[in-house]
């Protein structure tokens, strides 16, 4: 009962969180125009996140961060690209995944 608990209370604090931190926003940033090694860690930072949370997926996603990463993904050093990869792989797992958390 405890853990459902927690995740209602996480579901429902979640976009007020996301939008004061914009944390998500700035990695995104990064990898769209940052230095290369900028880049790097920011995809390996928001693969981190995504592979944490659905919510977090949801956040790159709306971020605009499916586009920076696609691009570092087929452009990008060795590094970059795996990182990027990995986020990708996660992401592509959003909408459906976020109100099945929600709900259990």
């Amino acid at each position: 009962m405890a853990d459902d608990d927690a995740k209602q209370a996480a579901a429902q604090a979640w976009p007020a969180n996301a939008t004061v931190s914009g944390g998500v926003e700035a990695l995104v940033a990064l990898v769209r125009s940052g230095a290369a090694g900028g880049q790097e860690t920011a995809a390996r930072a928001l693969w981190s996140l995504a592979c944490d949370s659905p919510f977090n997926r949801v956040a790159i996603a709306e971020a605009g961060g499916i586009a920076p990463l696609v691009a570092l993904a087929r452009d990008g050093t060795a590094g970059q690209k795996e990182n990027a990869e990995g986020c990708l792989l996660y992401t592509s797992h959003t909408p459906r995944d976020v109100e099945e958390y929600a709900m259990t």
